[in-house]
């Protein structure tokens, strides 16, 4: 029995294009279309890792006359609402987008590089064109909301310095490696003062706005975690008591039990 396989023409995709006066693809240097054509692949692979979804694997199975317009499509009809989100992110300028596919979005906008205007069109499940194209416009500036979150930090006070204005900032050498610079208050950095090169807890709240990060220490801390001696004591207690019960562990015993 003959297997009839689907003509690429009717898979779902898109179409990339320079639009332009009398532009033509013979009038696109071959660098200038791959970087168009991998400027389209990433924003939907920033879609695709946004949603878990596997990558996109687009073909080209066409150049179309008349604009620099390349057909680009995937034998995959999973992949149609990661195409369709695509569109929806390009309509609204990338104002609900995550920081990836904005700068994606962005990439494909100047993959034009002057020459004219990013079009995409979109193929649906069925390879049916959307009837109206879409414009690549340059994301919008979005003013994102401050918002505060608290947690706490461990490691060692290193400096103590002058900050903004009166105020005062706190170096701590963190625990889980780095070091970080903290702002503080008169008495958050005096008490950081006396606990110079001391390990310490920290309460920091950190205000976060359009991806930069400004954190303050509201209160500072000792914090001694048991030395090993301390451990070792209480195995010691622990020995003692059980042989005054009359059970005398021995190593033996104990490595047994641990492979069980």
């Amino acid at each position: 029995m003959t297997e009839f396989i689907e003509p690429a023409s009717v898979w779902p995709g898109l179409e990339v294009a320079i639009e332009g006066t009398n532009l033509s693809p013979e009038d696109i240097d071959a660098r200038h279309m791959v970087e168009l054509v991998e400027a389209a692949i990433s924003a939907l692979e920033a879609i695709a890792k946004d949603r878990g979804n596997k990558s996109v694997g687009l073909r080209l199975i066409g150049v179309h006359k008349g604009s620099a317009a390349y057909d680009l499509r995937v034998p995959d009809p999973a992949c149609v609402p990661v195409i369709e989100e695509l569109a929806r992110h390009v309509e609204k300028r990338g104002a609900e987008s995550s920081p990836g596919v904005r700068r994606a979005i962005e990439r494909l906008h100047r993959a034009g590089k002057g020459a004219g205007s990013v079009r995409l069109r979109v193929y649906d499940s069925k390879g049916v064109a959307r009837s109206k194209p879409l414009y690549v416009a340059a994301p919008l500036n979005v003013v994102y909301a401050p918002f505060d979150t608290t947690t706490e930090v461990y490691g060692r006070v290193v400096a103590v310095a002058a900050g903004k204005g009166d105020r005062l900032s706190v170096k701590l050498r963190l625990d889980d490696g780095g070091t970080a610079e903290f702002e503080a208050d008169n008495e958050v950095a005096a008490i950081a003062g006396r606990l110079f090169l001391r390990t310490v807890r920290a309460e920091v709240d950190y205000e976060v706005t359009d991806g930069e990060t400004a954190s303050e220490i509201r209160a500072l801390q000792p914090f001694d975690p048991a030395p090993d001696d301390e451990i070792l004591g209480a195995f010691d207690e622990a020995q003692a008591q059980l042989a005054k019960d009359g059970f005398r562990p021995r190593a033996s015993d104990w490595l047994k039990e641990l492979d069980e």
